[in-house]
Formats: C-alpha cells, structure tokens, sequence
C-alpha cells in the first residue's frame, strides 16, 4: 500500500497528460480524478483508498458488485441445480430457461413436453461434472455456438459472458473442486459464495 500510494504522489506531483482542449503539445498535470487502482478485492480498495488519504492524496472506491451478484451468477445457480435434481421437473424447466437450457417459455408450453429429455441432458452433465470437474462442465456448453448466441444475444451479452467466465474460473479454483465434486457440492458452494458477496 505504501508503494502504491508513494507512486501515487509521484505521479501526481510530476506527471502530465495531453490536453486536448488546450491544443495540439499542449500538457496539463495529472489529477487524482484522472487515476484509477485496479483491485481484486474490495477490502484491499478499502486498504488503498486509506493509505491513499493518509498521504493527502484526494481518493474513493467506487463500488462495483461482486460477480456473485451478476445475472450470470444466477444462471449458474439454475443449471447446478437442474443438475443436482435432474428428477425435479420444476428445476429441469427453470434450468431450460437459463443461457445454459436456451429454450423459451413457448418452447416449453409446446404439445411435446421437452422436460424428459431435459432430465436426461441434466443426468449425462452431472455425470460430466462427477468425472471429469467443473471446468469441463463449463467449458462443454462454452464451446457450443447455440449456448454463446444465448448468451450473446442479451444486449450486455460480452458483459454476461465474461461474469460466466468468471464464475466458472473462481470455482474451478476451489479446493472443494481440486477433485471431482458433484453438482450437489458446487450448487452448495455457489450458494456460499453468492450469500457472502458484497
């Protein structure tokens, strides 16, 4: 923190940036408004933001959410727990209307009831994710064209797909996943993770 604030009151007492107002060479001095800190957490914001104001440099974090409270983080809850409870149809149904599922409401209201062969697709992913790992799970539906156009489509689509991504890297990373852990477990976690997220 004291490096990062040293560089800091470096940058401001001695750094310029173009100014397009004033004309083509034209400098001006680099404003605390013109800085930003990226972090990976926000206590280690909070952390910069503080060693920051003790050498009087002008600073506040500017709140974001966590990933675990992004759109995305509920659409993984719908698919691990349609794959936790392939059996339940009202999971199977709810997991069909995800990014993951890429059905919709009239799909679901047709004459043919798709949720068998839901079940069925929700057994054979759960078994994917007991063998072989959440990673593999994910990465079976990101490497498909239909679940990215699912995703895609939703017009903060690159937005969504990066917090997916996100989301399947941090579990991914958990000891809990270091071996093969089932739906059950990751549905356990993610349900965690979202309770405790800012």
């Amino acid at each position: 923190t004291d490096d990062v604030a040293a560089r800091i009151v470096d940058i401001l007492n001695w750094g310029t940036l173009p100014d397009a107002e004033a004309g083509d060479d034209a400098v001006r001095r680099v404003t605390p408004s013109d800085i930003a800190i990226l972090v990976n957490t926000h206590s280690e914001a909070a952390t910069i933001v503080r060693g920051l104001q003790e050498v009087g440099v002008s600073a506040v974090k500017m709140k974001t959410g966590s990933v675990f409270q992004a759109e995305a983080a509920r659409h993984w809850l719908m698919l691990l727990k349609a794959l936790a409870n392939p059996g339940r149809p009202r999971d199977v149904r709810t997991y069909a209307l995800s990014w993951f599922g890429g059905l919709n409401e009239n799909a679901l209201l047709d004459d043919v009831d798709p949720v068998i062969e839901l079940q069925r697709t929700c057994a054979q992913r759960a078994e994917l994710m007991q063998s072989d790992g959440i990673t593999a799970l994910y990465m079976s539906y990101r490497s498909s064209a239909e679940f990215l156009k699912n995703v895609l489509d939703d017009p903060d689509g690159v937005r969504n797909l990066t917090d997916l991504d996100h989301i399947a890297e941090v579990l991914g990373s958990m000891p809990e996943f270091a071996t093969s852990a089932g739906p059950l477990e990751g549905l356990d976690v993610l349900e965690e993770l979202i309770e405790n997220s800012d």
